[in-house]
């Protein structure tokens, strides 16, 4: 049980087939995974392709599918290279209509599930992508399936890794 074992202790050690591949404070693990596994086996995350068009010491422009071009902050990765930016759920500010800026993802609300203390959106990106989005039941007004909305993330609370030799679901997969 994740939950349990985030809340009960004081490090962790992540294994996948065997190997240890991160081990850390449950804080660390979330925060800062070291690898698409990591991200994927500890929380949840959104996971969206596309390559580095610019890279500066660290800093990224990266283009993800249909020409969507966003700010990143990562190492591993070199202008060309393809690239999977992580975005935890609950990360995306969610402004209502559509609207131009920086990181500014356009989309519409495609499904809303009640959670109780929490609700899930799924966002149909223009670039045809799909991204879960959490926000608190009781702290906003919900959204409706159909509401066009713009999405921004801080850069500094996405990770963005090498794409893997053998796939993002071969990667991400448990066994």
């Amino acid at each position: 049980d994740q939950a349990e074992a985030m809340s009960i202790s004081d490090r962790i050690a992540v294994m996948k087939k065997g190997k240890i591949v991160q081990v850390g404070t449950p804080q660390e693990l979330y925060l800062h995974p070291n690898s698409l596994f990591v991200a994927h086996f500890i929380g949840e995350s959104n996971f969206l392709e596309g390559s580095v068009a610019h890279s500066n010491n660290g800093e990224l422009k990266l283009e993800l599918r249909g020409g969507v071009k966003v700010d990143a902050i990562g190492g591993g990765v070199g202008k060309g290279d393809r690239a999977v930016l992580a975005i935890r759920p609950e990360i995306f500010a969610v402004e209502v209509g559509t609207h131009k800026g920086k990181n500014a993802l356009r989309g519409k609300v495609e499904k809303v599930t009640f959670e109780g203390t929490f609700i899930r959106y799924v966002i149909r990106l223009e670039n045809k992508d799909a991204v879960v989005v959490i926000k608190p039941s009781l702290a906003e007004t919900w959204m409706n399936i159909g509401t066009e909305v713009t999405l921004n993330f801080e850069i500094e609370k996405a990770h963005v890794f090498a794409y893997p030799a053998a796939g993002l679901m071969e990667e991400t997969t448990v066994s």
